[in-house]
């Protein structure tokens, strides 16, 4: 038995939603992310990406980014002074970044997904209109639609022992072969400040932890 990604999101409405493979566990998409990512690249002469060497973060001096090559940025997607952008990164329209922001690729920032001040996403997928707005740490994880993470929280991705990460289940514990995983959070989840997580750690849809 696994987790299946449409126990947690709604995919039909998600513009990336060939990520998830047919009949693998939702974690599977992590693994895929940079495949995934690199395919878009190739293709970035057409479609909604065409014109992201004309946004107007690559000319900003106060935002750096790496290898502007390996970022997308749709047209109205917003990147807020001192944020940092490194590796292979898609930044989808209406989405908010910064200040200080840090975004480690791969990673998607879905449609008018926020990322706030001081906050790292590394790895991830944030779905449309989800929130890390403020000094929250988002590592190998996967974020739902409209998920709110209260600010000062971390997804710790890695077991102390440096074994792959393992999630509970019904019958026991699923080895996700993962060494690096942080939370799969369903859409419409809430969580408050401060909560603490493990890594694998997943929250059906809805759940709010305040």
């Amino acid at each position: 038995m696994h987790l299946k990604p449409e126990l947690f999101f709604n995919l039909k409405a998600f513009e990336h939603r060939t990520l998830f493979g047919q009949g693998e566990p939702v974690w599977a998409a992590l693994a895929h992310l940079p495949f995934y990512l690199g395919s878009m690249l190739a293709q970035r002469s057409a479609g909604l990406y065409r014109d992201t060497h004309q946004h107007p973060a690559l000319t900003d001096p106060t935002v750096r980014i790496e290898r502007p090559s390996t970022v997308l940025i749709a047209p109205t997607a917003v990147i807020k002074p001192f944020t940092v952008i490194e590796g292979t990164v898609v930044i989808d329209d209406g989405a908010v970044v910064g200040p200080n922001a840090y975004i480690r690729g791969p990673a998607i920032i879905g449609r008018c997904a926020r990322v706030g001040h001081c906050s790292e996403i590394k790895q991830s997928v944030l779905f449309p209109g989800a929130k890390a707005p403020h000094r929250n740490s988002i590592l190998d994880s996967l974020i739902g639609w409209y998920v709110n993470v209260g600010g000062h929280l971390v997804t710790p991705n890695l077991r102390a022992d440096g074994r792959t990460v393992a999630v509970k289940m019904p019958h026991g514990r699923t080895d996700t072969g993962l060494k690096k995983l942080g939370i799969i959070a369903g859409d419409g989840c809430f969580f408050g400040c401060g909560i603490r997580f493990n890594p694998g750690d997943y929250f059906p849809p809805n759940t709010r932890l305040v």
